[in-house]
């Protein structure tokens, strides 16, 4: 999966995001932290994630973790892994996002894999891409 993003934010303050745990939970839609996360935390967040998918909805409980990536100037890794909250199918997902600085604005690449069974395993390719 590939997408990108451009928002009007300098580079230094979403790099900054990505290091702070309580300020990247709050910009991720459908996630709902077990506890809340701190600032200066460990960088992983624990929790349920609820994803929509065309006319499917899943929820998952898991965790993911954020570390700079070795081989890309201004890039994180997010790793996460989990299982469906209504029963025990598991997934899991690793996405780079790397971050463009425009100016004023930031361009973010993020490109990723998931291996996933379940619901989300039985969905059309083209709804797992939108």
């Amino acid at each position: 999966m590939a997408y990108q993003v451009v928002v009007p934010i300098p580079v230094r303050l979403v790099w900054g995001v990505w290091h702070d745990p309580a300020r990247l939970a709050e910009c991720v839609p459908g996630l709902s932290l077990d506890e809340p996360a701190r600032a200066g935390g460990e960088p992983h967040l624990a929790g349920r994630l609820r994803l929509r998918a065309g006319s499917t909805t899943v929820t998952y409980r898991g965790v993911a973790a954020v570390a700079e990536a070795d081989d890309l100037p201004l890039a994180v890794v997010v790793t996460a892994e989990g299982v469906e909250a209504r029963g025990e199918a598991p997934v899991k997902a690793v996405l780079t996002v790397r971050l463009d600085d425009e100016g004023t604005s930031t361009k973010l690449v993020f490109d990723g894999s998931l291996t996933a069974q379940g619901r989300t395993a039985e969905l059309p390719p083209e709804q797992l891409a939108a």
